[in-house]
């Protein structure tokens, strides 16, 4: 995953992280100027795009195997792009009976989670598959030593139909992030209210004195609004943790 743009902080001096390699804007830059080569602006136009998501509810289900060396891969099917995930639908699945028609050791429900990006570029869909009248597609795959690891644990997803897809944050979008002790910084992707009810966008803000987001020491939260566009890209696998309370945060790479 790359990143593309700058981030600013609303709260006490201007933190920017700048990205994408030199060389490589160069590159561009040249085959732009030398080829007539859509700009990169031109060429995020023509990429297929989900858009509309701040806020949008969707719903996830893992399709969980057991590997030969030991541990487990997890197949990731969302409703991403393909409706609301209704409440009634996805209370009225059959996790049991979704496992053995696909095959798999046993599926588990993820959500009803809610995105802060605002679109994906560039997404490749796949055919969808129906549980139970959601319609879902498979978009990630994770091998992962236990099936239950603790909050804060590094997780490194193989991108499926989101490879080389592209997370944008809009101007004046305000998101979230996380840096760990190490320096390294995180943007919150989703959030969930299965832990805690009273999550929503403006809450959001507060989970550095929430309890039950369980914020290690050493670890630093801030809420910032951007003054320009947030690009997180995928080059096919993206690293994410998720908080106490289940907020996913994917690893912003300089």
């Amino acid at each position: 995953m790359r990143v593309v743009g700058e981030v600013e902080s609303d709260a006490g001096g201007i933190g920017r992280l700048r990205a994408a390699a030199i060389g490589a804007l160069l590159a561009l830059v040249s085959l732009a100027g030398a080829s007539g080569s859509p700009t990169p602006a031109e060429a995020a136009k023509k990429q297929p795009r989900i858009g509309n998501l701040f806020n949008s509810r969707y719903c996830e289900i893992f399709g969980i195997d057991s590997l030969a060396a030991g541990g487990y891969t997890v197949a990731t099917y969302n409703s991403v792009g393909l409706g609301k995930c209704p409440e009634a639908e996805w209370a009225a699945l059959d996790f049991k009976a979704i496992a053995t028609r696909e095959g798999w050791l046993a599926a588990s429900p993820h959500g009803p989670r809610y995105w802060l990006m605002d679109s994906i570029l560039g997404a490749r869909p796949t055919e969808p598959t129906d549980f139970g009248g959601i319609r879902m597609r498979h978009v990630a795959t994770l091998n992962t030593p236990e099936l239950q690891p603790p909050p804060f644990t590094e997780l490194r997803l193989q991108m499926k139909s989101w490879r080389g897809s592209t997370s944008v944050f809009d101007k004046g979008r305000t998101i979230h992030t996380l840096t760990d002790p190490s320096g390294t910084k995180w943007v919150m992707q989703a959030y969930t209210r299965t832990e805690d009810p009273t999550l929503n966008p403006r809450t959001l803000r507060n989970l550095a004195s929430n309890t039950k987001a369980a914020i290690p020491e050493g670890w630093t939260f801030r809420t910032k609004t951007l003054r320009r566009p947030l690009q997180m890209r995928s080059t096919g696998s993206a690293t994410i943790i998720r908080d106490g309370v289940r907020s996913i945060y994917q690893k912003l790479l300089d």
